[in-house]
């Protein structure tokens, strides 16, 4: 007679089973968990001179340092013929030759790679016990003889269960191990050295063929210089009125500009023949801000479109004395 098995026996393993799997899915949310280590960088720049090698000098060895406007105009009714110079100041510039060491310092405050390989010894020691005796993981059975016979599938289906989750926290242990190594560069480099104030090889130069425009109460002519640094513009049209000055800006580039200003209306005696001078020692223009104008720049959307005509409501200075003519008094 056969005997049948124990159900006691057989709860126990099953119980030993589900344990078994519950550990491997804690396992496994673990590794998902600390897959990806929170490295912290801190990054350190040295720069030292290395001893034993001269300066260079590149191009003309030189730096400009400021540079102001000059600018003479004559008005011939609705034009303005211009000429600009540009002013420049420079000091003597060399290039001294430096290390730059460069230190990448990587930290992981929740040192992740530690507890992955720990979760990677302990799953592997399961799969390992699940591998050797796959017995003990499984229920016992008999055979139509009466022999006990043992069925090792759940002990080796446990063993891979660990075996992969070992396997991939080992991996990612080893990745973020990788990952928090420290850098160093070294790099060859040359720092610039700012010395004395020197004469420029081009003291005085004049824009060639440089876009230039007229901004005067939101309006906007522009125009481009010659190989001499002369222009043409146009003038936006303006209304009948009493003849006065109106103030306007060239701007040469975005930290360069000078205030001129023309007679309005133009068909006037005073605007034929109107000319004006600004010497470079009376405008400098290293504003970071910008050009500077004769009044609030106006928004982009509110800027009148071409052909609108200035406002001439009223003098804002004394006409000039038209040409050939005495002043009065």
């Amino acid at each position: 007679m056969v005997p049948a098995p124990s159900p006691l026996r057989s709860s126990r393993r099953a119980v030993r089973l589900n344990r078994t799997l519950r550990a491997a899915l804690v396992s496994a949310a673990g590794v998902s968990g600390l897959a990806c280590a929170h490295i912290q960088s801190e990054t350190r720049v040295e720069v030292s001179e290395r001893e034993g090698v001269a300066p260079l000098k590149l191009g003309l060895g030189e730096l400009v340092v400021e540079r102001r406007v000059a600018a003479r105009w004559m008005q011939s009714g609705p034009e303005l013929l211009a000429e600009i110079e540009i002013h420049q100041r420079c000091r003597s510039l060399r290039w001294r030759a430096v290390l730059r060491e460069e230190h990448i310092i990587r930290k992981d405050p929740e040192h992740t790679p530690v507890w992955e390989f720990g979760i990677a010894a302990l799953t592997g020691s399961f799969s390992l016990a699940g591998f050797l005796a796959p017995t003990r993981f499984g229920g016992q059975t008999y055979d139509e003889n009466g022999s006990r016979q043992s069925d090792p599938t759940a002990g080796y289906t446990t063993g891979g269960v660990f075996a992969g989750i070992a396997a991939i926290s080992l991996v990612a242990g080893t990745i973020d191990t990788l990952r928090l190594r420290d850098e160093h560069h070294y790099a060859d480099a040359y720092r610039p050295e700012v010395g004395d104030e020197i004469e420029c090889a081009t003291p005085v130069r004049r824009p060639f063929r440089q876009p230039i425009s007229l901004e005067i109460q939101g309006l906007t002519r522009r125009s481009t210089t010659d190989d001499e640094g002369r222009l043409r513009l146009s003038l936006p049209a303006a209304r009948p009125g009493e003849a006065h000055l109106v103030e306007g800006a060239l701007v040469v580039d975005a930290n360069l500009a000078v205030q001129i200003d023309f007679v309005v209306p133009y068909d006037t005696a005073e605007a034929h023949g109107h000319t004006g001078e600004v010497q470079a020692a009376d405008w400098s223009l290293e504003a970071p801000q910008g050009p500077a104008l004769t009044g609030p720049r106006e928004p982009a959307h509110a800027k009148p479109a071409e052909g609108d005509f200035l406002d001439v409501g009223g003098p804002t200075s004394p006409p000039p004395t038209p040409v050939g003519e005495a002043p009065e008094g």
